[in-house]
């Protein structure tokens, strides 16, 4: 019976090194490192063998300062993984404020496989818990890009105060298709579909 297949190993300090570590079987699933420098899936035994799931090819990642945190899937059912703050030092932990967002690094490049993009969103705890988001909503990472991934965040109130240390979990990020369609071709006319040019409340409002 096939196996459930994911990544494990994360990636070394050091570029060069091509070994890539499997992670050993177990009673149940375990925290999943990110990636494998050899760029192959590897395959992790989960608790079953009738769950299976394959992870398309390795996100290579480049840690830009030695003090940067690879990510990694915390969950073997998790869509999505933490980006972590980098560069702050021991200064004063920056605060995003209404007016006043800070701009935080992560101290990491990613090389996303071509037909996919990074997609990274808002800590479902920052806004819950603090009225903090992604300045931008939502950041896209295409895969030609190769310089640092950045976070600012901004603040919608004054509540709680969140200040951002080193290390800390700034944002998640999600890797999803994105297939290269046939180009954009300009046309007289488009198809009829039963809502046609209806916008905001066409379908109605209420339960």
């Amino acid at each position: 019976m096939t196996r459930a297949r994911t990544l494990a190993g994360a990636l070394p300090a050091s570029s060069g090194d091509q070994e890539s570590t499997q992670a050993p079987a177990s009673d149940g699933p375990k925290s999943l490192n990110f990636l494998s420098t050899t760029g192959e899936a590897q395959p992790l035994d989960l608790e079953s063998d009738d769950q299976r799931f394959y992870v398309a090819p390795a996100v290579r990642v480049r840690r830009l300062s030695p003090t940067a945190i690879i990510p990694r899937y915390a969950t073997a059912g998790a869509a999505a993984f933490d980006l972590h703050a980098d560069g702050l030092g021991d200064g004063v932990p920056p605060r995003p404020m209404p007016g006043t967002p800070v701009d935080i690094g992560t101290g990491l490049a990613f090389a996303v496989p071509p037909g996919y993009v990074m997609l990274v969103f808002s800590r479902s705890g920052h806004a819950w818990r603090h009225d903090v988001r992604l300045a931008n909503c939502v950041g896209v990472i295409d895969p030609d890009y190769r310089g640092e991934v950045r976070i600012k965040l901004a603040a919608d109130s004054m509540r709680d105060g969140l200040r951002i240390r080193q290390g800390d979990r700034i944002a998640q990020a999600l890797i999803v298709a994105a297939p290269r369609l046939g180009g954009l071709v300009e046309v007289d006319q488009l198809d009829e579909t039963e809502r046609g040019e209806g916008g905001f409340g066409s379908t109605g409002s209420g339960a």
